[in-house]
């Protein structure tokens, strides 16, 4: 096996183990994995369009509508209109979504912990800057 397909095999991995265990964690608290990264990327990301989030999640617009759909119904999330544009709308989380907050982080930390224990903190540093430049390479292919 060559070395890219080693990378994109163990980033796939990475990507769907960590997924999974998240969405369990996240499940009792009524988020799925339809929905979860859409709210966790809004925790961060407040005030910030549908077109947005699907941008920096890198989803189509149809699937992020549906998400945010949901996270709506579920009264998670509200739109507001945007105070610079009338025609747009900006998502926020409810004071119900932002009640989860503490306890997403919790889990967020949980699992990082498990998840980059066994390397030193110097490691963890040099593994996030290395994904960092991989991901700005992505971002910088036409």
């Amino acid at each position: 096996m060559d070395i890219n397909e080693r990378i994109g095999r163990l980033l796939g991995r990475l990507h769907r183990g960590w997924r999974w265990h998240m969405v369990r964690e996240l499940e009792p608290l009524g988020l799925c994995t339809g929905t979860a990264f859409f709210f966790l990327m809004l925790m961060h990301r407040e005030g910030s369009s549908q077109e947005e989030i699907a941008a920096l999640l890198a989803m189509d617009k149809g699937t992020t509508a549906r998400a945010f759909q949901k996270l709506e119904r579920q009264g998670l999330v509200e739109r507001r209109r945007d105070p610079h544009d009338a025609r747009r709308r900006l998502l926020f989380l409810s004071p119900r979504g932002a009640k989860l907050v503490p306890r997403i982080r919790q889990v967020r930390d949980r699992m990082g912990a498990l998840l980059l224990g066994n390397l030193s903190p110097a490691e963890q540093e040099t593994f996030s800057a290395l994904l960092e430049r991989l991901v700005n390479a992505l971002e910088d292919m036409p």
